[in-house]
């Protein structure tokens, strides 16, 4: 009788271990950089969405599920995480950020930069997500190319380029 059980048990488990699925999704990590900017404080950026776009299609796919600010100037030479998701497998061929709102700080002075309508940077990037596996996508957000100064005022076109992408 006890064998009879030991070899239930061991079948169960067998079934159970083998109807495991790694759920299909590959995880996608999503880091900002930046280099050193003189004569600004903080440059604080929300991205309103950021999408990703598969190779060979048309259509983006929303990764963002709320608002995320970040300042650039702590990121100085240094990585911070924006993003950390599940994807589909596959190769993805973009990612597109929307700025919805900008801040600079000069000496103690905080400027808001009018963004309307919102600001949107197309990233060319190719990685590939692999089930049950980890892509690190670094981009640089280059503040010293992206913000300018003129008639009083602040103003920003994003620049930001691919840095590295690691497996």
């Amino acid at each position: 009788m006890k064998k009879i059980l030991i070899i239930c048990a061991a079948i169960a488990f067998a079934l159970a271990a083998g109807s495991c699925t790694s759920g299909n999704s590959g995880n996608f990590q999503l880091f900002m950089t930046d280099a050193p900017i003189v004569g600004l404080e903080h440059v604080y950026i929300t991205f309103n969405q950021i999408e990703v776009r598969k190779d060979g299609e048309d259509v983006f796919t929303s990764v963002l599920t709320e608002p995320k600010q970040v300042d650039l100037l702590v990121l100085r030479n240094k990585e911070e995480k924006i993003l950390d998701i599940d994807l589909e497998p596959g190769t993805y061929a973009a990612i597109r950020l929307t700025v919805g709102a900008a801040q600079v700080v000069v000496n103690g002075q905080t400027w808001t930069l009018t963004i309307d309508p919102p600001k949107v940077a197309t990233v060319p990037v190719t990685f590939t997500v692999s089930e049950d596996g980890t892509v690190k996508c670094v981009l640089d957000f280059d503040a010293a190319q992206s913000i300018t100064f003129g008639g009083g005022s602040y103003g920003l076109t994003p620049v930001i380029i691919v840095k590295s992408i690691g497996y």
